[in-house]
């Protein structure tokens, strides 16, 4: 997808070329197979950089504005204000998420109104059931014990790396819930880079309807292509927090059965 929109870009802009259906349908599906291999390694190496860009602003703007998935489904942590943070370099760092936040700015406007102002999505990203989180802080418990560490309190949830501990147990135990875990984590990886590139087509919309004089096409595009953007967004955060949960189920259920 990205690559296509490339490829039109450059075209319109440097060939000065008429973009067209009829133009992409002969372009695109009239590919030889000579040409194949070279898209595929060319679609290939795209798909590494996007990923990385995708992890870098989309999964950092989402861990900076509700926390990350272990911290509220096991403890309902809430991260600190989105633009302040308790590192060494507040500045740098406030500069970092406001340029985060202007980049994916259609995710991050109706993100915040859905979180800060509408509560819509505190139903959404929620802790789990508190005999769930009974459970699970008794495996980790468990685990902790058999490695000689002190239990970890609740006030270090948001510091420890439970979820690193969580999902390699549960690959190790729990074998059965392998192919979920790497369902999800497909899933939310590449709904990641999709959002990423739903971003990019807001921002190359937007870009090439500047010039126009009707500006409510303007303003119905922008708003059609920023929600098209935030509905991919919700779709990574869905699996992104079902990867998590998958993880701690597993973990739990493995733990039930070796007690049996």
């Amino acid at each position: 997808m990205l690559v296509a929109l490339i490829d039109a870009s450059i075209y319109y802009h440097i060939e000065d070329g008429n973009v067209s259906y009829t133009l992409l349908h002969d372009r695109y599906f009239n590919i030889k197979i000579a040409g194949i291999i070279p898209i595929l390694l060319f679609s290939y190496l795209v798909g590494h950089i996007l990923g990385f860009i995708s992890a870098v602003l989309i999964e950092r703007h989402a861990t900076w504005l509700h926390g990350t998935p272990t911290q509220f489904l096991l403890s309902n942590t809430k991260p600190l204000d989105y633009f302040k943070t308790a590192g060494a370099s507040p500045k740098t760092s406030f500069f970092l998420r406001l340029c985060t936040a202007l980049i994916i700015l259609p995710i991050t406007i109706i993100d915040f109104i859905f979180t800060k102002h509408i509560p819509i999505s505190a139903n959404y990203i929620k802790a789990l059931d508190p005999l769930l989180i009974s459970a699970s802080a008794e495996v980790h418990a468990s685990i902790l014990k058999k490695l000689d560490i002190k239990k970890i309190g609740k006030d270090d949830w948001s510091s420890a790396d439970i979820h690193r501990l969580t999902i390699h147990c549960s690959l190790e135990s729990a074998p059965a819930h392998v192919s979920s875990l790497r369902n999800y984590v497909v899933l939310y990886g590449f709904l990641r880079s999709v959002t990423l590139i739903a971003v990019v087509i807001f921002w190359v919309a937007l870009f090439h309807l500047n010039g126009m004089v009707v500006w409510w096409k303007v303003i119905v595009a922008s708003l059609v292509s920023g929600f098209f953007a935030f509905i991919c967004y919700a779709a990574y955060l869905k699996f992104w927090i079902r990867y998590h949960r998958e993880g701690i189920m597993a973990m739990i259920a493995s733990y039930v059965n070796s007690k049996q």
